[in-house]
């Protein structure tokens, strides 16, 4: 699947970025004990992570989930993230990733204030655009 965002979505998106990082870090917080909640390995995986350090992962995907919306090949910085995630890094599954996924849609429902069925698509979609960086080319 190619997942493409057209650039009046891509707009959007970004507003609705700017609405969530405004909230202070309960944006965050709520993302981390959604994904956390998601799955005993991601809790295992996360336990020596400190929450100012996700914080900064997870505004980085967000900015890599943003960048890439609407088709633009994967920076040199993604790559790094996506070979740190792969078989020779913590082997990330997909269905790991769909969780990602699943945490990143809860957290923004309960704090975009403009919440609504396309903030709920263009963030779904968004994110599948990134996994999709994630998968091997053969999957």
């Amino acid at each position: 699947m190619n997942y493409v965002l057209s650039s009046a979505d891509k707009a959007d998106l970004i507003a609705s970025l700017a609405r969530l990082t405004a909230c202070g870090g309960l944006f965050y917080r709520t993302f981390y004990e959604e994904f956390i909640a998601a799955d005993r390995r991601i809790k295992q995986l996360m336990s020596d992570t400190d929450s100012s350090r996700r914080q900064r992962i997870l505004a980085q995907s967000l900015t890599f989930t943003v960048l890439g919306a609407d088709g633009v090949t994967a920076p040199q910085e993604l790559r790094k993230l996506i070979d740190s995630h792969g078989p020779n890094g913590l082997n990330i599954s997909a269905d790991m990733m769909m969780k990602w996924r699943g945490a990143l849609l809860r957290a923004v429902e309960k704090h975009d204030p403009e919440y609504n069925n396309n903030v709920e698509h263009i963030w779904g979609t968004a994110a599948l655009r990134l996994i999709e960086h994630f998968q091997p080319p053969d999957a």
